[in-house]
C-alpha cells in the first residue's frame, strides 16, 4: 500500500494546483488506468519488500516468527514446486489470537505499559491539514499510519493510513479528494465503507494486551495510538499489528 501511496503522489502530489496543473491532473488519471505492477513496486529496485515465502509443511509458528521479526505485512505461502498457493497475513494471525485467546494465558493480561518498545513512531498531523499532505508526510517518513489530531489542543481524533488511498477509487476517479481537509476525506470514506469504525480507537497506558488485540480485531484497524489519558488524548505512541507478535513471542 506504501508503494501505490508513494506513486499517488509523484502522480498528484502537489499541495496547490493552478487551473493548468488541473487539466494535466486529469491526463494523468488516464495515465493512472494503465500503470503496470511493474511501475508501482519498489522492489527489487529499492528491496524494501523482499519476497519471504513460508513452505506449505511448516508450522503456523514459523509465520508468526516471521511475521513478527522481519517487518513484514504479509509473507506468500509456496508449495514444494515454488508455487505461490495462499498468503499469511498479519491480520490474520492476530484475528488468529483473539479467536483463541485463552491460549495467550497471563500474558494476555500484560499492560500496554509493560510492552516493548516500539520501533513504529508516532507522526501526528492536524485535521485542517490536506489529505495529499498526510499523504506526502506518510511517504517522507515511511510510515502507513498517522495520527490526527485537532488543531488546538493536540488530541486524538482520527488516524489517516495507506488504505484510506481507496477514496479515489482503484481508477483515480476521485482524485480531486486528495485536496479536501483529512476530515472531509475521512468523512466520506466513512459514508462508503461502513465497516470503518466511527470514532476514533485508542489505548490507555493501563489497558491490556487482550483489550488491544480486541480493538484492533473488532474494528478491522492495523494499528491503535496509545493516548496519555482520557482526559487529553494526546498520542504518544503507536502499536502495530507487527508490535502485538513481537511482545507474544517474547515473554
Amino acid at each position: 500500500m506504501l508503494d501505490l501511496v508513494a506513486h499517488v503522489v509523484n502522480e498528484f502530489g502537489r499541495e496547490t494546483l493552478t487551473l493548468d496543473e488541473i487539466e494535466e491532473m486529469f491526463e494523468r488519471e488516464d495515465k493512472f488506468k494503465v500503470t503496470t505492477v511493474k511501475e508501482v513496486m519498489r522492489y527489487p529496485v529499492s528491496r524494501a519488500n523482499p519476497f519471504h515465502p513460508v513452505e506449505k509443511g511448516f508450522s503456523l509458528f514459523h509465520a508468526f516468527e516471521v511475521l513478527a521479526w522481519s517487518g513484514l505485512h504479509r509473507v506468500p505461502v509456496v508449495d514444494s514446486s515454488k508455487h505461490v498457493v495462499d498468503v499469511i497475513t498479519q491480520s490474520m494471525l492476530v484475528r488468529f489470537l483473539h479467536r483463541n485467546m485463552e491460549t495467550l494465558g497471563s500474558r494476555r493480561l500484560m499492560k500496554v505499559s509493560e510492552m516493548r518498545p516500539s520501533a513504529s513512531v508516532v507522526v501526528s498531523i492536524k485535521s485542517s491539514a490536506k489529505a495529499i499532505v498526510a499523504f506526502n508526510l506518510m511517504v517522507e517518513k515511511n510510515v502507513s499510519g498517522l495520527a490526527v489530531v485537532d488543531d488546538e489542543t493536540g488530541w486524538l481524533i482520527d488516524n489517516i493510513s495507506v488504505r484510506d488511498l481507496r477514496g479515489i477509487r482503484d481508477d483515480a476517479k476521485l482524485f480531486w479528494r486528495l485536496w479536501d481537509p483529512i476530515g472531509v476525506f475521512k468523512t466520506r470514506l466513512r459514508q462508503e465503507y461502513q465497516h470503518m469504525p466511527n470514532h476514533v480507537v485508542y489505548a490507555l497506558p493501563t489497558d491490556t494486551l487482550e483489550t488491544v488485540i480486541s480493538r484492533l480485531v473488532e474494528n478491522n484497524i492495523h494499528r491503535i495510538f496509545v493516548v496519555d489519558g482520557e482526559q487529553t488524548r494526546k498520542p504518544i505512541r503507536v502499536i502495530s499489528l507487527s508490535d502485538v507478535l513481537r511482545n507474544i513471542l517474547h515473554t
